[in-house]
């Protein structure tokens, strides 16, 4: 039984580059719309993924939920021309004004935004759905 992921080297699904822009036959891709990016549970590293943090417009805020920091602007020139411009990595400096970053597990994050949002009841009957109604 093949899982619902991707192997090194296999295609990615149509969903996945028509959504980001990356098809030719893309129609609306999200990221130039998006209002808010989470990134969670990621070393940032594999492309194309790495780069999508840089694919949201430069107004849009963006947290990273990870146990380790991740996807951070690297200063490196040749980096930046390889991708095509300025590395627009995560940049979590004083004189950041959009990237936010929550060391910890994916879990505990996720419920401290809930928490913070007022969804955590919302959250609480999403994690019941999904276990089938029972308790932890």
């Amino acid at each position: 039984v093949k899982p619902d992921i991707v192997f090194f080297g296999e295609q990615l699904p149509q969903r996945f580059l028509d959504l980001t822009g990356l098809s030719q036959k893309c129609g609306d891709p999200d990221f130039p719309v998006c209002d808010l990016l989470i990134v969670m549970g990621t070393s940032l590293v594999v492309r194309p993924f790495c780069n999508l943090v840089s694919f949201v417009n430069d107004d849009c805020p963006r947290l990273l939920v990870n146990r380790a920091r991740a996807g951070e602007c690297r200063h490196n020139p040749i980096a930046a021309l390889l991708s095509g411009g300025a590395d627009k990595g995560f940049k979590f400096d004083a004189g950041n004004y959009r990237d936010a970053l929550c060391l910890g597990d994916c879990d505990d994050g996720v419920k401290e935004l809930a928490r913070l949002c007022g969804w955590e009841a919302d959250l609480d009957k999403l994690v019941q759905e999904g276990r089938g109604g029972r308790p932890e």
